[in-house]
């Protein structure tokens, strides 16, 4: 049939109808339509499919060097990476993870031989991509840094960590056969792990710490957490006084000569570890810290703070070596900076101790408050302990209220019932008054010792008699 122009666009888009001349009939208009969306629908289709975006770290894989793979042990040829990129799998490998930023190869003969290529977080014009190999004969965690060309260098970025990282600061060895492993971790980290099976030295401690490197986009920083299964007891905190801290310090403080600048130093560093919750790391740094300048007063609170927390668990209250540490160590801050008495009383590391005799001493400000309020924070003054049995005790109560306990060695033994006093007199000498015997008082006087403005012992003296502000219950 003959084509007139009206007819034209019928013929090239080779749709089958009669076409009348000088008309377009609806037909011909909607089939036009539709083939027009459908044409243009694929060549989207098309443009998508052919420019697709390959995985990152799969660019990455195909630049490196084929050397990287050396410590594999079937190796990789260019023409199996060619395949694995393409179709996921080789004579050798299969690729059993693929994502934006780590791939993982997998041996198909040798299936312990594993390789992981991971990138970590970098500028694109210096990507840092690591490759580790892990098969029975090694464990080998590589970096390589691509410059904006794509061209692979291997770099040596990781730190070098030590057993003794590993363990307690007790514990420290400086002769050993241990190696330090890593391996990839949680994105941007890497674990890292003791190897001292062979170790005899090493193989009979404890680990203390989980160690992991953290990858802050320009270099990697050691993080440490107490494993779970180390138990930190007094007695532990207490062998920390073997360590020689004259060696130590030169690993944690290294540049810094001046005594008191160290003492700081060591401190603040106690307590980013008590921060952490690291205290016998924290007791250690703080115990070397008074060592190097015995006039810190930080120093010697945040050690006796941190024995404190471990008081409740000392079993034999006779056994005082504990309890006279945190009271040496507390009264010498206080003595050496008074403000710290306002924060001891605040500070909830001392709540175990609140009621040992020598801390009721220590709060009272000899300055400003009435020492005579000493009787009332103590509460019971303890007579003399001839033998098994105590004699007499008096106890001091709100509103000047005494009562006077006599101890009966008569069936039944114990205690009386307490005759009943009021308190007078000025200063420090007492008067008590009791109701059933008004014109019979007891007539004493409240001595303290007084050392740089701390009550460092007190007793009330009755005739000849002595009362102590503690209670004697391990001697007879």
């Amino acid at each position: 049939m003959p084509l007139n122009k009206k007819c034209f666009t019928c013929y090239l888009t080779r749709v089958r109808f009669q076409c009348f001349p000088g008309s377009l009939n609806i037909m011909k208009k909607k089939n036009i339509l539709n083939i027009a969306i459908l044409l243009i629908s694929s060549f989207i289709i098309v443009k998508e499919t052919s420019g697709e975006k390959q995985p990152e770290v799969l660019r990455y894989f195909s630049l490196l060097p084929l050397s990287a793979f050396d410590n594999s042990v079937d190796g990789l040829s260019l023409e199996e990476r060619k395949n694995l990129i393409a179709n996921s799998e080789s004579a050798n490998w299969k690729m059993v993870l693929n994502s934006e930023i780590e791939i993982v190869l997998k041996g198909i003969h040798a299936i312990d031989n594993i390789i992981t290529i991971r990138i970590f977080s970098s500028p694109i014009e210096s990507r840092l991509l690591a490759v580790q190999t892990q098969n029975a004969h090694v464990n080998l965690l590589e970096f390589w840094r691509f410059d904006k060309e794509g061209k692979a260098k291997k770099v040596d970025i990781l730190p070098k960590l030590w057993p003794n990282d590993f363990i307690s600061e007790k514990d420290h060895v400086y002769k050993h056969s241990s190696t330090v492993s890593y391996t990839l971790g949680q994105p941007d980290s890497v674990n890292v792990f003791l190897n001292r099976r062979m170790d005899p030295v090493l193989n009979k401690i404890r680990l203390k710490y989980n160690v992991h490197l953290h990858w802050n986009g320009k270099n990697f920083t050691t993080e440490k957490s107490i494993r779970s299964d180390y138990v930190i007891t007094p007695v532990k905190l207490l062998e920390l006084d073997g360590i020689d801290c004259s060696k130590s310090i030169n690993r944690t403080v290294s540049g810094v000569t001046d005594k008191k600048r160290l003492s700081q130093s060591l401190n603040k560093k106690g307590m980013l570890a008590y921060q952490k919750k690291d205290f016998e790391k924290a007791t250690w740094l703080f115990r070397c810290s008074f060592i190097t300048d015995n006039s810190n007063p930080f120093a010697h609170y945040n050690y006796a703070s941190i024995l404190a927390l471990y008081e409740s668990q000392v079993k034999d209250p006779c056994n005082d070596e504990y309890i006279s540490r945190i009271k040496k160590h507390v009264i010498l801050s206080v003595q050496l900076r008074p403000e710290r008495r306002s924060r001891l009383q605040k500070d909830a590391d001392f709540d175990s101790i609140r009621d040992e005799p020598f801390y009721k001493l220590l709060i009272v400000d000899t300055q400003k408050d009435d020492l005579i309020q000493l009787l009332f924070s103590v509460g019971t003054w303890h007579g003399p302990v001839p033998g098994v049995y105590p004699t007499s005790k008096i106890a001091f109560e709100k509103d000047n209220r005494v009562l006077f306990y006599s101890f009966s060695l008569n069936e039944p033994i114990g205690w009386n019932e307490p005759e009943v006093g009021k308190l007078s007199g000025k200063n420090l000498n007492l008067i008590i008054q009791f109701t059933s015997s008004p014109t019979d008082p007891l007539i004493g006087t409240l001595k303290l010792t007084i050392e740089k403005g701390v009550i460092t012992d007190a007793f009330i003296e009755i005739g000849s008699v002595k009362y102590n502000y503690y209670e004697d219950i391990c001697s007879a």
